[in-house]
Order: structure tokens, then sequence, then C-alpha cells
């Protein structure tokens, strides 16, 4: 996992000659999972995630998001209770522009780092309640497509795959807003 930061760090700084500086896009919108099954609690509901990307270079761009999906009610037995799950995930890609359509349309490849959160918590009448967290790394894999709405906008809609110990598919759309001149250097 140290030898892919690194890589990472290594590409960035050599393509700063080619900053894109003022191209800092913020924005958000909804996705799902496939979800994935841990401790008997079953995930794959929607969720709401907040994004930042930069694009450092001509085909290259880096995205930072997190994920909150909508916390999961199971409810248990007859008179047992319920079991309230919360997952949410943080995200470090890279972009790759390998097509572009005019100047509206590009396709791009991802790749990153993921980490997966899970905190699960039994709300009932038991003495000894069966309470967890747990987080794990993974890797992101996947593609995407962005559409220029305007100079300023952009939507985008990506799927990936997380590959770790909580592993699933990810569907998610969104749109993202170009805050040049808001951040002043």
């Amino acid at each position: 996992m140290h030898r892919l930061f690194m890589i990472a760090m290594v590409l960035i700084a050599c393509s700063l000659h080619e900053t894109h500086a003022q191209d800092i896009y913020l924005g958000g919108g909804a996705g799902i999972g496939d979800g994935y099954t841990y401790h008997g609690v079953n995930t794959g509901i929607p969720g709401l995630f907040l994004r930042g990307s930069y694009p450092f270079a001509d085909l290259l761009e880096v995205s930072f998001s997190t994920t909150l999906f909508l916390p999961n009610k199971e409810y248990l037995a007859e008179d047992s209770g319920e079991r309230r799950s919360l997952v949410w995930m943080l995200d470090f890609d890279l972009h790759y522009i390998f097509s572009t359509y005019g100047t509206q349309w590009s396709f791009y490849a991802l790749a990153g780092l993921d980490v997966n959160f899970l905190s699960s918590k039994y709300l009932g009448k038991e003495t000894f309640p069966n309470d967890y967290s747990d987080n794990y790394p993974g890797f992101n894999a996947g593609i995407g497509s962005g559409y220029k709405v305007s100079r300023r906008s952009l939507l985008f809609a990506e799927m990936k795959y997380t590959l770790g110990k909580f592993h699933q598919w990810s569907l998610t759309v969104g749109f993202l807003f170009n805050i040049e001149g808001v951040i002043k250097k």
C-alpha cells in the first residue's frame, strides 16, 4: 500500500509543470452499492457523497470523496429489538482521461485507495448487546464519464469495484462545480 501511495505522489510531482490550478471542483451526489454481509449486517442501501476533484495534468486528475450510506435498520426476532448499522467510506482516486468527445464529454478510468467504516448497534433489551465497529482498507478500480454542463459545472457518473474485506460494486451520479476564483491563491 505504501508503494502505491508513493507511485501516486511521484506521478503528481512529475506532472505539476502542466498545472491546472484554477480548476478545483467540489460537489456531491447520490450513490448505491451492491453491498456486503459482515457480522450478519447486510449493506447495499443508497447513500450520499461529497467529492472534490483536481485536474493536475491534461489527462490526469485526482479525486477525494466521502460517502455516507443511509442507516440500515434490521428488525430481529419478535420482542428482541433491532440492529442499526451505519456504513461510510473514504476514497482517494486517480483518474486517467482516455477519451474525450468534443469539449463537453470525457471518459476516464480510475484506480485508488478506499477505507470502509462499519458501525453496528443493537437496540434491544439484551443485557450484553452485540455491538461492534470495524474498518478496512481496499482498492478501487472503475470507469466514469463527465459532461460539462457549463464552464463552471460538470455532471458525472462512475461505476467502480472496491476490492478488500468490504468488497462491493458501487454506482455514483453527481454534480461538481468549478470553484475557480472562490479560493484566492
